[in-house]
């Protein structure tokens, strides 16, 4: 019986520890499950802050991003800040729409159509693309769209746009500009095939940059300059720089040199000017010009002759005008007589201040003949005057600041050489110390005087008194009534 009680505590006992042994293995399942799933919450804790904090950047990116459902219409499933304020539309009026819904059926079925081929296609969209705002700026856009996967289940379309409507600006401007300079250099050409004379551009190298010739070209046959060639191969037909290269000797001695030549009987004065750089420091080419000078060649041979056959008498021009006087003075219905002193025109247009002395003085002299002759005939009108200034003469005081200012341009340096070269014509006469200097070699718009002496010249007496009114008073004082009854002054 004994036995039997043993047996039975035995198994008892050996059936508690079963018990205790699956409590235990349960609640170690238990406690790792606990912990899978506290891990769990934190991955998905972790992965909802790394898709907020995603979100966020796509928020906050200068440049609108949206995103479509393709697969529910192309609805907009995401519409971030830049969206916002570039079209105008808050994103609540956006998510869940298609494009028209929100732009209506022609914008919309323009975007839809972009959309259908480009899935179609399976390849990214990328163009230029210009929409209107609700305030009525217009923008111009570069549209970026391509299909993201997830899963390979779900499609979306990634939308994204940089405005490039300042760039666009820019560009238009920019366009505009070269439209406007090219307007500006095509007249220039059309004014400068307009021109008697040639225009070439030659760098240092003898190279042609560009020429306009057009005036010329006809008057020489198998010469001509072109653009990207050695100049003296084309034009001189030759190997080497012509030995009196006027283009040379500018770039050598850095001023401007001019020399005549004779092309197939035509006569040419060749001008050569030296080009500098911006800062005034290096020459980096020239400028030739080639003009047409035969003709005046042939009147600069006749006067010549005519001068060498006048100086065999060689009357002075108060002679001259001594003998007009006598002998238009003899008719009763009076006379119209006019002098003029032009060698003093050509001497200023040299700079040559000792002959133009010379030539006024002869002027003075005829002048006084002609006032001797009006105190010996009251009815007598004389007028004295010039049709313009040559040389712009001035005190040597305020020429020397004006020459000093403007001793590179054209006028002024020419003017620099021919007094140079008076100086060393007169080695005996320092022209530093005269009291004038002239400032240019071409004429100006300097006011001439007009002295006058005779009934009605105290209309002279107006400086502001027009040339051509000159012309009406001798009209009318010569008893012309059409002429006299124009004049401003009422003379008849």
């Amino acid at each position: 019986m004994a036995n039997n009680i043993l047996s039975v505590i035995w198994i008892t006992d050996q059936h508690w520890s079963y018990y205790y042994l699956l409590i235990g293995f349960l609640l170690l399942i238990i406690c790792f499950l606990l912990y899978r799933l506290r891990q769990l919450k934190k991955n998905i804790g972790k992965e909802q802050d790394y898709y907020h904090s995603l979100f966020d950047i796509l928020d906050n990116l200068p440049f609108p991003i949206m995103v479509k459902d393709i697969q529910n219409s192309f609805r907009y499933y995401y519409w971030n800040k830049e969206s916002e304020l570039q079209s105008g539309i808050k994103r609540e009026e956006a998510i869940g729409c298609t494009d028209y819904e929100i732009y209506g059926e022609e914008r919309g079925r323009k975007y839809r159509d972009v959309d259908e081929s480009l899935v179609q296609a399976d390849k990214i969209y990328r163009a230029e693309e210009s929409y209107s705002t609700v305030d009525g700026a217009v923008h111009d856009t570069i549209a970026v769209k391509s299909i993201i996967k997830w899963k390979e289940k779900k499609k979306w379309l990634l939308v994204t746009r940089w405005d490039i409507t300042r760039l666009k600006t820019y560009e238009r401007e920019l366009i505009a500009a070269k439209e406007e300079l090219e307007k500006a250099l095509n007249k220039q050409k059309l004014a400068l095939k307009s021109v008697n004379f040639g225009l070439i551009y030659i760098d240092k190298n003898y190279l042609v940059q560009w020429e306009e010739t057009t005036q010329i070209a006809s008057l020489v046959k198998g010469r001509h300059y072109t653009p990207g060639q050695i100049c003296y191969k084309t034009s001189a037909l030759r190997d080497t720089p012509c030995e009196q290269c006027a283009f040379q000797k500018a770039i050598e001695q850095g001023k401007i040199i001019r020399h005549t030549i004779q092309i197939d009987q035509v006569d040419f004065e060749v001008t050569a000017t030296p080009v500098y750089d911006n800062e005034g420091i290096e020459i980096i080419g020239g400028l030739l010009r080639f003009e047409d000078i035969t003709e005046k060649v042939k009147m600069d041979k006749m006067l010549q002759e005519a001068k060498e056959k006048a100086e065999e008498s060689n009357p002075t021009l108060a002679q001259m005008t001594e003998k007009a006087i006598s002998l238009l003075s003899g008719t009763e219905e009076g006379f119209f007589l006019m002098v003029e002193g032009g060698a003093m025109d050509e001497s200023a247009h040299v700079s040559d201040v000792i002959e133009l002395t010379k030539q006024m003085r002869a002027f003075d002299d005829a002048v006084s003949l002609g006032l001797r002759f009006a105190a010996e005939n009251p009815d007598t009108i004389v007028i004295v005057t010039a049709d313009h200034d040559t040389g712009g003469l001035q005190p040597k005081a305020e020429a020397d600041k004006f020459v000093s200012a403007n001793k590179t341009a054209y006028h002024t340096k020419a003017m620099l050489e021919y007094e140079a070269e008076l100086q060393k014509a007169n080695p005996d006469i320092d022209l530093s110390t005269l009291p004038y200097r002239f400032t240019t070699i071409a004429h100006t718009n300097n006011k001439v005087q007009v002295f006058a002496i005779g009934y009605g010249t105290e209309i002279f007496n107006d400086e502001s008194v027009k040339s051509f009114e000159i012309g009406k008073f001798i009209g009318a004082a010569l008893g012309d009534e059409n002429f006299g009854a124009q004049n401003k002054n009422g003379l008849k």
